[in-house]
């Protein structure tokens, strides 16, 4: 008794020191809860002579609430609470509190090792506490920073009858609690188990996903007397009181703590008490060992009082250390990339890499992933190549070839060497403490190497992106790679990893997937993923074929690398949800939905003034997406409404969205005016234009008539197809002569099609080209695009080089794109100026195209009028060995509007095939008002146009148009100026 006494009266001077040097109690305050200190102590040792003399003074003390700030810890708003608890044979646990609600209660806490049982017979040796505040900025130099609070409470505990002792290291944020153990020493530490645990309240509701090392689960549903024996991954996502409060239970800096440990999974009990107790991974295979001091990995759980809250966490990350101070982040560059692995399922062949490097390029996104069955020679010719567009090269590796230091100096310094920009390092499919310690070795020497980093078949991230801010993603997550293997995701799954997997890190789910037969979700659901889901290193999975002429590409060229706030708006897990997110005064906002519902979106999130709202949203049909814009305010709400398995898309900004055509005159192959002759059939693919297909038996043909040319001459034919196997082909042009063309796999099993340059002879005015099946096994035909080409006449002089492409035909005023086909080998590339007959300029850059010296190409945009032009290109010592051919094709058709103010106005616009085309209306207007749009008689939604005085402003919508011509009539308010319409491809 008279040791529990002294016991008291230290522990009654390290707390009241402790809380004078907290500033939100008052010293008046501190003598307060000393006096009730005092008193305890009094009292207990009046009563030495009851069982109650054996509890300790932290227990004795929590029972009065002018003591429990003694026991417990809370978080800088006061509303998280972490609270310490002990029973007589020295067994500690804690609960978690929010405000007044106890989201986990009695959760045991210790730490068993070869030498000591930290779990029981522990009594307090002290404590101490400090404030923790810091700026963090997320992505490197990438994205704004932010401040983060929190306080911490260490906790000394001594083991009874020995000199050994554990720190319990404890600390709140406004949004959960984590704590973890250290042991001080210089020697062998084996570490047998933690005992650590997470009870839950009696009335949980769970979601959680059985084990896997690869964490490629589903999360199911499940209360708290549902959880039995088994392994559970974490995250895993509680809510308690009807939903009113709710918790994810994760761990953090887990390979950051020196790879000692392993990642932990969570195993549930037979005996039904609704505790989640810490466990070892099976494939851990044993005991932990350390040399020198240990220290676990941060235990944590996020806490809130609505689903929000977790969403929005960043207590993960911050529980992590920053980089080392003073290392040079610049040069670390989230991105968004191409990835032709999931749609195409063909050899990594350099042909198709720069194929997507090209689009890359064209939206505006920062690399290619070029995955498994690439070769040295091939990727040391893309990457100039992709360079010169300023695309950089990720490649793939199986983690098996970097599981040594020894391997990593050898091989990364060689790929740095080459130009390569990252590696998707993959296979580790295992959590135990070898492999953490890989992690940490293949992060640091890809830091000190200038590789950023994917990991995949991995564990889940737990925050060591802070500490090496070059880990730009991981997988661990049942992403689309899935549908690959057959089995495709609902929209159930989509609605749950907000809450779940992605709150705790990056998350490559690699989104936006058309080209799925088994139509699982709407488009406009899959566009909402590349807002819902963070990734800064976000692969778009489709094949660049599908994107091109979707509509929803205009989104997603927008779609930033790296975001700088995110706004929960709504949303349950498993049914909907609803994200905002800010990159600069930009806002997008992604929802999906696995029922048919309206999504509420107040747009209170919004700055001052006035934003354009384009939004992309469910059609008629699960592939057909409607786009609208309109002008909002803070004060508005947004009420728009989803299909079932449904989403929607917006875009909002006081700058309204960039729309940029692609090039080329598409030819539909189930358009009318294309001629089927023999055995030929229509069917759904949803991955092609039209979302249609034409399929042909031995004999049967496709033949494209009415393909205009406004002049003889070479032209290029872009010819769209789609099959799972090798495949051939009958080529003929205009009747003539039949040639075999030989086509590659465009994918396997699904709706992906695949691309084929060719190149042909057409006359003016009208042409046919015709596709003839040779056997059973022939492609399905898409589609065809067609643009001219030029070779150009060349004249040489000792200074320079100038090729000259004399009347070039546009067919339209407006923008175009400019191809020019090349080849220069060689390690230096090659510079031209464009030259225009109207004055204009552009500089082509064009990249050296490697040892393979394949034909490469470069696009530059020019705004053209109608009619002949004419294009030098002029160059000096490094012109190109060769200009192949140049090739140009609209990208947008404007149409001036008469200005007499007569309503309606009407135009007749042609279209070569049943298309979505997106509409931009300017216009001018003193006040506010209202515009109206007819095509082919059938009448769009008002158009709500804001006032702009004597300024221009635009609008922007979807419209559907038929083969051949189309009648469009537009009315107006009074007092509104409409000034021009364009069309853009």
């Amino acid at each position: 008794m008279l040791a529990l006494f002294y016991g008291l009266i230290a522990l009654l001077s390290a707390v009241t020191t402790a809380f004078e040097e907290q500033s939100a109690l008052s010293a008046q305050s501190a003598r307060f809860i000393a006096q009730s200190i005092q008193s305890t102590v009094q009292s207990t040792a009046q009563s030495a002579h009851t069982a109650q003399s054996t509890q300790s003074a932290l227990s004795a003390l929590s029972t009065q609430s002018t003591q429990s700030a003694q026991s417990e810890l809370r978080s800088p708003d006061g509303k998280v609470v972490f609270r310490l608890n002990d029973r007589p044979d020295g067994k500690w646990s804690y609960d978690v509190y929010y405000g007044n609600v106890r989201v986990l209660t009695n959760s045991p806490l210790g730490l068993v090792t070869e030498a000591v049982d930290f779990s029981a017979g522990l009594k307090l040796a002290g404590e101490s506490r400090r404030r923790i505040q810091e700026t963090q900025r997320p992505a490197g130099v990438q994205a704004e920073p932010y401040s983060v609070k929190a306080n911490e409470w260490t906790v000394e505990f001594a083991k009874d009858k020995s000199q050994s002792q554990m720190q319990l290291q404890i600390r709140a944020y406004d949004d959960g609690i984590a704590f973890r153990y250290a042991l001080s020493g210089t020697g062998r530490q084996v570490v047998l188990r933690e005992t650590s645990g997470f009870r839950l309240p009696q009335d949980a509701i769970g979601w959680l996903a059985d084990y896997v090392p690869h964490y490629e689960a589903v999360y199911e549903p499940i209360t708290a007397q549902e959880i039995k024996k088994g392994s559970y991954m974490m995250p895993a996502l509680f809510s308690t009181e009807d939903n009113r409060f709710w918790a994810l239970v994760t761990e953090a800096g887990v390979f950051n703590s020196g790879g000692a440990f392993p990642a932990s999974q969570l195993v549930g009990s037979e005996r039904q008490d609704s505790l989640l107790e810490l466990a070892f991974p099976a494939e851990q295979k044993g005991r932990a060992v350390v040399s020198g001091p240990l220290q676990t990995p941060w235990r944590t759980v996020i806490v809130g009082d609505n689903p929000g809250a977790i969403v929005e966490s960043r207590l993960v990350y911050s529980l992590n250390s920053p980089p080392e101070s003073g290392k040079d982040l610049s040069w670390i560059k989230p991105g968004r990339a191409v990835w032709s692995y999931w749609s195409e399922d063909v050899d990594e062949k350099i042909e198709d890499q720069m194929r997507y490097v090209d689009f890359a390029s064209r939206m505006g996104w920062e690399y290619v992933t070029v995955d498994s069955n690439w070769n040295r020679q091939e990727i040391q010719a893309l990457i100039p190549y992709a360079a010169g567009k300023n695309v950089g090269v990720i490649i793939w590796v199986h983690s098996k070839d970097l599981d040594t230091q020894d391997k990593l100096n050898r091989l990364l310094p060689e790929w740095k060497s080459w130009g390569v920009a990252g590696l998707k390092v993959d296979f580790f499919e295992n959590d135990n403490a070898e492999t953490m310690k890989s992690y940490e070795r293949i992060a640091r020497t890809a830091f000190e190497q200038g590789l950023v980093l994917d990991f995949h078949g991995s564990t889940k991230p737990a925050g060591e992106n802070r500490t090496w801010p070059n880990i730009l993603t991981m997988e661990a997550v049942r992403g689309t790679e899935w549908q690959i293997e057959g089995k495709p995701l609902v929209a159930a799954h989509e609605a749950t990893v907000p809450f779940t997997r992605n709150v705790v890190g990056p998350m490559d789910y690699t989104p936006v997937t058309l080209s799925q037969a088994e139509g699982m979700t709407t488009f406009a659901n899959q566009l909402a993923l590349s807002v819902l889901y963070e990734s800064q290193l976000q692969h778009f999975a489709d094949n660049v074929n599908v994107y091109a002429h979707w509509i929803g590409r205009h989104f997603l060229r927008a779609v930033p690398e790296v975001w700088d706030e995110l706004k929960f708006v709504e949303g349950y897990p498993g049914e909907y949800v609803t994200l905002a997110r800010r990159k600069g005064e930009t806002w997008f906002v992604g929802s999906v939905s696995t029922e048919a519902r309206e999504a509420n979106i107040p747009l209170s999130f919004l700055g001052p003034g006035r934003y354009t709202a384009t939004i992309f949203q469910d059609g008629a049909e699960d592939w057909k997406i409607d786009v609208r814009s309109r002008t909002v305010t803070r004060e508005d709400t947004l009420r728009i409404p989803l299909r079932e398995n449904g989403g929607l898309a917006i875009h909002l900004s006081q700058t309204p969205l960039e729309l940029v055509g692609e090039e080329g005159e598409a030819y539909e192959a189930e358009s009318s005016s294309s001629v089927k002759l023999g055995k030929v059939t229509e069917a759904v693919c949803t991955g092609c234009s039209g979302y249609r297909k034409v399929e042909a038996a031995a004999g049967g043909s496709v033949r494209f008539t009415q393909i205009f040319a406004p002049a003889k001459g070479m032209h290029r034919v872009d010819f769209h197809y789609v099959s799972d196997r090798p495949s051939r082909l009958g080529v003929r042009v205009n009747q003539g002569a039949t040639q075999t063309l030989e086509l590659p796999p465009s994918g396997i099993g699904l709706d992906k099609p695949g691309l084929r340059e060719l190149f042909f002879e057409l006359n003016q005015s009208s042409n046919s080209i015709e596709f003839i099946a040779l056997d059973d096994t022939a492609p399905a035909v898409d589609r065809i695009q067609v643009s001219p080409s030029r070779t150009g006449v060349e004249k040489k002089t000792p200074e320079e080089t100038k090729r000259t492409f004399d009347r070039m035909w546009f067919e339209h005023d407006g923008t175009y794109a400019v191809t020019v086909y090349y080849k220069n080998p060689g390690a230096v590339g090659g510079k031209l100026r464009a030259s225009w007959e109207n004055g204009s300029e552009s500089e082509i850059l064009l990249p050296a195209t490697g040892p393979l010296e394949p034909v490469a190409r470069s696009v530059f945009s020019v705004e053209m009028t109608k009619g002949f032009h004419r294009l030098e290109l002029i160059g000096g010592e490094n012109f190109p060995a060769s200009i192949e051919r140049i090739v140009w094709a609209p990208t947008s058709v404007r149409y001036e509007l008469p200005s007499d103010g007569k309503m309606p106005l009407e135009l007749n616009v042609s279209s070569t095939a049943s298309t979505v085309r997106m509409l931009r209306l300017v216009y001018r207007s003193a006040g506010d008002v209202t515009a109206s749009l007819s095509v082919n008689g059938t009448i769009a939604d008002p158009i709500r146009l804001p006032a702009t005085a004597s300024k221009t402003a635009e609008t922007i919508r979807s419209v559907e148009l038929a083969e051949g011509m189309n009648r469009f009539r537009l009315f107006a308010d009074a007092g509104m100026e409409l000034l021009r319409m364009e069309l853009v491809q």
